[in-house]
């Protein structure tokens, strides 16, 4: 359990670094477009950030699974 704990800890920067900038990488004039379509709060995350973010999702949770994976199979040697 403590060596889940470290790798999450030391994990969270890069993480959070990774989806941080695909946050960013959302252009502006698709919540402006979608704001006009009645897209405001809920529906403006499901239907243009989450489908924008989806990608970088993703590689974080193959990303934070193959780690996982490398320090349990590490440290249980």
């Amino acid at each position: 359990m403590g060596v889940i704990g470290v790798n999450i800890w030391l994990g969270i920067p890069f993480n959070v670094a990774i989806l941080y900038s695909g946050l960013q990488a959302v252009p502006r004039e698709l919540y402006e477009a979608g704001s006009l379509d009645g897209a405001t709060g809920w529906k403006a995350f499901r239907h243009i950030t989450w489908p924008n973010a989806a990608a970088r999702v993703s590689v974080v949770i193959v990303l934070g699974v193959v780690y996982t994976l490398k320090v349990v199979d590490i440290t249980s040697a």
